[in-house]
């Protein structure tokens, strides 16, 4: 059975934290990956790869703020709910690690995953452009 790593099963939990602190009803991929860029060790990864890290917190911050403000509002002790979204992102890293033969996900994945969706975030990665 494929599991997440230790990891990136921190960053779920992380994720899901920053959706409730925003009062957001759903999590979104913005979540997420403000979630994966808030991990040191995932930052640090994405930093070795040239990655302006504190650009991309920066613009998912704004984006989550600004963009945001009509998301439904979550109600008192109740859990976000993952976007469709999101659940094409889990859906297709699922699908990468099973068909390289892993049994386990890590950050990685789901960050390639994330590049693959269309219409997303992956627009605060474009240094040209602040949302």
């Amino acid at each position: 059975m494929i599991e997440p790593s230790k990891q990136l099963q921190g960053i779920f939990d992380s994720a899901i934290e920053v959706t409730k602190t925003k009062g957001h009803k759903y999590l979104t991929i913005e979540h997420l990956l403000l979630a994966i860029v808030s991990d040191k060790d995932s930052a640090d990864g994405l930093k070795a790869y040239g990655a302006d890290v504190d650009y991309i917190k920066h613009n998912i911050d704004h984006y989550l703020k600004e963009n945001l403000k009509t998301l439904e509002t979550l109600a008192e002790g109740a859990v976000p709910k993952k976007t469709h979204a999101v659940e094409r992102v889990l859906n297709r890293c699922f699908t990468q690690v099973l068909f390289s033969g892993r049994n386990q996900m890590e950050v990685a994945d789901v960050i390639i995953s994330i590049l693959g969706e269309k219409n997303s975030c992956i627009l605060l990665f474009n240094k040209g452009r602040n949302y």
